[in-house]
């Protein structure tokens, strides 16, 4: 009888993605709610005409399909399919960092504006 094979291949990785996917659009929302402009167009295009559900659906639509190459390329090739798992979890924490500085950026701006009248 053989093995019954392993649910998902990278599961730690695959809760990074998602974690850091969610971050991204909140981040998003944030930066947005302040003032910023969505710098993704295909983002900007599910936001002007769905709003936050569109750029949710949008963004977990994306993860959804790399979890899927993961898992096809991770059957045949594993290391490969790991280094693509590895390779998404940083590009979602990507924008995550850029949405942090950018915020802190602003943040400094506005306190200075404040503070010095």
């Amino acid at each position: 009888m053989r093995p019954a094979p392993q649910p998902v291949l990278y599961p730690d990785a695959y809760g990074w993605i998602v974690f850091a996917g969610s971050l991204d659009v909140m981040m998003t929302w944030v930066v947005l709610g302040v003032g910023g402009t969505e710098v993704n167009a295909i983002a900007d295009i599910a936001l002007r005409h769905a709003g936050l559900s569109g750029l949710i659906l949008l963004k977990f639509s994306v993860i959804a399909l790399v979890l899927v190459i993961c898992e096809y390329v991770g059957r045949t090739r594993p290391p490969v399919g790991r280094s693509v798992a590895h390779l998404a979890v940083g590009l979602n924490a990507l924008p995550v960092v850029a949405a942090f500085a950018q915020l802190a950026f602003f943040f400094e701006r506005w306190t200075d504006a404040i503070l010095l009248g």
